[in-house]
């Protein structure tokens, strides 16, 4: 089957998780880069090919690895450090990418094989329509200006900080101001509710699921959230968790 022409059958070959290892590293090696972008872009690709191809010679293929949601983290870890920036900026745009990723390419100098403008602008609009783009990036942005549609995804975009939202709010555009007005008042209302011990526990539960990280992190720092919700939350602010007043509470009335 190696030997068919067939792309698709390639296809089947590669994505499949019983395939030898050797089997799939001829297969990978002896394809054409347009079979290898395939791969790279679709998001049922195996965590192992999407991996092979993090060293692919081809800017393209390795462009597509950065950016598939698929992509396992330790493989958008090794691409953050890659030579090329196009490569580097699309892992800080990938959903799936954690924030000290992000933040690490964000912070890291510019090189000489800078994208052209019109490619930077999309980039930069990709990085501020992802909510998991951390708030220190989106305020950078938005100081930038790299224009109104990159404006108004920082205006949208549920992890803008409050001191971010104030300003595009009194901005000269009007859909960008009345777009972050809107953010403001929403995340202000969603973090007063968080916030406050007296919010009922199926409200907090709702807020533990909400889009903006700070939001979720206040509710699972108050005491009156339940505690299914607090295990759910155990994962990504485990010292909120550790000092949340109801986890001592359960623990002594459960020795």
């Amino acid at each position: 089957l190696k030997d068919d022409c067939d792309r698709d059958v390639h296809l089947n070959i590669a994505v499949n998780p019983t395939t030898p290892d050797k089997i799939l590293d001829s297969l990978i090696k002896e394809s054409r880069k347009g079979f290898r972008r395939r791969l790279a872009r679709e998001t049922d690709t195996p965590a192992r090919v999407l991996d092979y191809l993090k060293n692919d010679p081809n800017i393209t293929v390795r462009t597509k690895v950065a950016y598939n949601p698929s992509t396992p983290v330790k493989t958008l870890d090794y691409l953050s450090n890659d030579n090329n920036l196009c490569v580097r900026r699309w892992v800080a745009r990938n959903v799936s990418a954690p924030n000290n990723i992000s933040e690490k390419i964000a912070n890291s100098p510019t090189e000489s094989s800078y994208v052209s403008g019109t490619a930077n602008r999309i980039l930069e609009q990709r990085q501020a329509e992802n909510v998991n783009t951390p708030p220190a990036i989106l305020a950078q942005l938005a100081v930038n200006n790299w224009g109104k549609p990159v404006s108004v995804a920082i205006a949208q975009n549920p992890n803008t900080s409050l001191d971010t939202l104030q300003e595009l709010s009194d901005c000269t555009d009007e859909e960008v101001a009345r777009l972050a007005k809107y953010n403001l008042e929403q995340k202000q209302k969603a973090i007063q509710q968080a916030q406050n011990e007296n919010t009922p526990p199926q409200i907090l539960a709702r807020l533990a699921n909400h889009k903006s990280k700070i939001v979720r992190q206040y509710a699972a720092n108050n005491p009156n959230t339940a505690l299914k919700v607090l295990e759910k939350l155990a994962q990504e602010f485990p010292e909120e968790i550790i000092a949340n007043a109801v986890i001592d509470l359960h623990i002594l009335e459960n020795p």
